[in-house]
């Protein structure tokens, strides 16, 4: 496998340090992870430096990064040129109170890769920006109920958790707001048209929604969709926070042609630092205009900030169109890689271009994930717990076979699930 230039050693933690950052983490943290997504059943790793598709753990350990953090990192750890564009902004101010010269040039060409949008606005996370549309279409049309797919995971706002089922602590009053039909169950959408369609204020669409297994919804759904929102005067708002690095104009323009009222992004645009944002046309974005009567507030104290601005938009400028193909070449090669290799042991690869999702066969498949992911960190793989994979610029075919080989060694070792009647096990 091709290794990546080293500026200096990595430095290993010795045992005590180790079992001092475990023992540390135990008296801080809610059992002992900082993020709910990072539960792996027992302590997790400890990451100390990433460059390019390499993670070092606390124990001088190298690991091939799959994970990314969750699909973030388009050209992988610490790349020269984001990493100087990063520095240079810190220098001159990390943060201020008003418009900085770094946000508006990034959102001069993110609306170039996106012409059918008029407008953008920052948010710190997908989360947020996501949160921001929805309230945008509660304002616009006067209406509640939102639809959206289930499962399909758009960040932490409470109505947003509904779709997952994540409804603890969440007000009931929220949650009856909230209208779910199941992926590419045209039926249902029909039907919850019918009953609701005069009080629904938008539909949140996922189209790769990784929480369903990561498979592209059908285009005849997707065109059901639209055509429905349309007639019933919801707006559509498409999340985008992952699977915008899979096109230059985003997914849902590149592969279903469509153009929704409102797009939420993040991630992949900020250069390894936090993001989001949501960009539509100039009608539907006027309802952030303060000079206009009936605008809603939009703020946040640390949006459209110029390390992440600058971060971003070199990020951006290395991610073209040939970049952005080659990149998906190399996931689809990984997909079917893992799909070959995986499929016997009651493993499914999905996705599309440089995103993959693993989904075993299994009752307990949150269970199957983690041990997978344990299994894998032996063999120099770092994932993603929930098994949302995505590759990296710095890679090339070689390092997509090797990862290939390991991970064929991992559904060996793992063997086959207890539901899994095909597989061929230890």
């Amino acid at each position: 496998m091709t290794r990546i230039e080293e500026d200096a050693p990595v430095v290993a933690m010795d045992a005590r340090d180790w079992a001092d950052i475990r023992e540390r983490q135990a008296l801080v943290y809610p059992g002992g992870v900082g993020r709910s997504s990072g539960y792996l059943g027992r302590p997790a790793p400890t990451l100390v430096r990433g460059k390019g598709y390499y993670v070092w753990d606390a124990e001088g350990s190298q690991k091939v990064d799959l994970s990314n953090n969750f699909t973030t990192l388009v050209h992988g750890h610490a790349h020269r040129e984001v990493t100087a564009a990063a520095v240079r902004a810190l220098e001159n101010g990390a943060c201020f109170g008003l418009p900085n010269s770094d946000e508006v040039r990034h959102a001069e060409v993110l609306l170039e890769r996106v012409p059918w949008c008029d407008y953008v606005r920052y948010t710190s996370t997908g989360t947020e920006a996501t949160m921001t549309a929805v309230r945008m279409a509660r304002a616009i049309s006067g209406r509640d109920k939102i639809l959206g797919l289930s499962p399909s995971y758009h960040g932490m706002g409470d109505a947003l958790l509904s779709m997952i089922g994540m409804t603890a602590g969440v007000p009931r009053g929220v949650s009856d707001d909230v209208l779910l039909v199941a992926p590419d169950d045209r039926h249902a959408l029909v039907e919850a048209f019918a009953q609701h369609g005069d009080t629904i204020a938008a539909v949140v669409l996922d189209l790769m929604p990784m929480s369903a297994g990561g498979r592209p919804l059908s285009p005849a759904f997707v065109a059901s969709v639209a055509s429905l929102a349309q007639q019933h005067g919801a707006l559509l708002v498409v999340d985008e926070v992952i699977s915008f690095r899979l096109a230059v104009q985003g997914f849902a323009n590149a592969v279903y042609g469509l153009l929704p009222d409102l797009l939420v992004t993040g991630k992949a645009i900020g250069g390894g630092l936090p993001i989001g944002a949501i960009l539509g046309r100039r009608d539907v974005m006027g309802i952030l205009d303060s000079s206009k009567p009936r605008s809603i507030f939009h703020g946040g104290t640390f949006t459209g900030n110029p390390v992440t601005m600058s971060a971003g938009y070199a990020a951006m400028k290395l991610f073209q169109v040939d970049e952005v193909g080659r990149l998906n070449a190399l996931g689809e090669r990984l997909r079917n890689g893992l799909s070959k290799t995986g499929e016997p042991f009651g493993w499914t690869a999905n996705g599309y271009g440089s995103v993959v999702r693993l989904e075993p066969r299994s009752q307990e498949p949150d269970e199957r994930l983690r041990q997978l992911f344990w299994i894998a960190f032996e063999e120099g793989v770092a994932l993603a717990p929930s098994g949302t994979l995505c590759v990296s610029t710095p890679m090339d075919d070689t390092v997509i076979d090797s990862l290939v080989e390991r991970m064929s060694r991992c559904f060996h070792r793992l063997g086959s699930s207890p539901e899994s009647t095909d597989g061929l096990g230890e």
